[in-house]
């Protein structure tokens, strides 16, 4: 199988003092691993961070044939087309960012729907003025492509509106956001089966 397309990295590991596995969510293909060995030292191929979460890559991999690992791609290339640098000037984004990322890692059948929200969120995290309600919205919008989002009239207007318009829908007061982060974190706990495991901003 040969992989070219867009990806995100959502995770790198260090495996060695040189080498990385490397965690790909891709549009059509979920999320893929890679083995890439080397990473840490070759300036010329996967300089300048390439390689970081959640960096937006043109990826080329190989699934090797023959390879006595059945689980790890085999990467040609990844070439840097969006740091989203903007993330990184504040704490609270990273950290935000950090909890996105952890709850697709939990996903068991990553689609282009998980893709897509990933896509649009990272567009959102580094322009919204209030990250309560865009964690609030993200975990809404996660919960629904996952299929257990339950009809909750506190969590309509969110359960039908694309992360990418959430700029459309601050003007609400903070007894409406309150009472949405409340339900939002029970519905989601109940998913992930872990109380206070996903903090929400403040």
């Amino acid at each position: 199988m040969f992989l070219k397309c867009k990806a995100f990295v959502l995770r790198s590991t260090a495996y060695s003092e040189s080498d990385l596995i490397v965690t790909f969510l891709t549009p059509e293909n979920g999320c893929i691993q890679s083995f890439v060995r080397g990473a840490k030292k070759s300036k010329k191929r996967f300089g300048g961070g390439v390689l970081q979460a959640p960096h937006l890559v043109q990826l080329e991999a190989q699934y090797p044939k023959n390879s006595q690992n059945t689980e790890f791609f085999s990467i040609k290339e990844a070439k840097l087309l969006n740091d989203f640098s903007d993330i990184k000037t504040t704490y609270s984004a990273l950290t935000l960012l950090a909890t996105l990322i952890k709850l697709l890692l939990k996903s068991e059948f990553v689609q282009k729907e998980h893709y897509n929200l990933f896509g649009f969120s990272l567009i959102e995290l580094a322009l919204s003025p209030n990250l309560r309600r865009f964690f609030t919205h993200f975990v809404v919008r996660y919960l629904s492509i996952e299929g257990v989002l339950p009809d909750d009239p506190a969590l309509f207007e969110l359960s039908q509106i694309s992360i990418n318009k959430h700029r459309d829908l601050l003007q609400v007061s903070t007894e409406q956001i309150n009472k949405e982060v409340a339900v939002a974190s029970h519905f989601l706990q109940n998913y992930t089966g872990r109380k206070g495991e996903f903090k929400w901003p403040k």
